[in-house]
């Protein structure tokens, strides 16, 4: 995890970049170390990062990470809300200024089959939790009533530890803005 946090997202090319983050997932695996949903959140944030530096690979990093998902889901890593946030971060910015990409649909829904058949969707991570915040922010981008309720009723469904998915007070406090 620490060797994908500290590679290199400025002054590096898209390619490169993603052909580092890929060497090291290798070694990881050759090495016998198992990822596990730190790796996948720092890997989706590290191509993320790459996006941002090199505007011009937004199809690139979509297909990177998607493939990235399916490879970890396929050694039993599911992504944690985290990591669905910077999917969705990615998507928006590969849109035009100002529209979110409605891939948050996809999200939404896919959030909703796990708490169903799990019970929670729970934090794994630290930084999952600003994942709502981001993702009714996209929403609002798609003005998407429907959407909103859908993705609150995620926390409400949470019951007494919905709210703490809503991180600090500071957080809550956009969210419900």
């Amino acid at each position: 995890n620490a060797a994908i946090s500290s590679l290199p997202s400025s002054k590096i090319g898209f390619g490169d970049g993603k052909a580092k983050l890929l060497d090291i997932l290798a070694e990881m695996n050759h090495a016998g170390i198992k990822p596990n949903e730190q790796s996948l959140y720092n890997s989706s944030l590290y191509l993320l990062h790459l996006l941002v530096q090199n505007s011009t690979s937004h199809n690139e990093a979509q297909n990177t990470l998607l493939s990235l998902l399916s490879e970890f889901r396929n050694i039993g890593i599911e992504p944690s809300l985290g990591t669905f946030e910077n999917l969705i971060k990615l998507f928006d910015k590969s849109k035009v200024a100002g529209k979110s990409h409605p891939i948050i649909s996809d999200v939404i829904t896919e959030l909703e089959t796990k708490q169903k058949s799990k019970g929670s969707i729970g934090a794994i991570i630290p930084d999952d939790f600003t994942f709502f915040l981001t993702a009714m922010g996209s929403i609002s981008q798609l003005n998407n009533i429907k959407l909103a309720y859908r993705t609150h009723k995620l926390i409400v469904n949470e019951g007494a530890k919905g709210p703490a998915l809503l991180g600090t007070h500071a957080t809550q406090t956009l969210y419900y803005k």
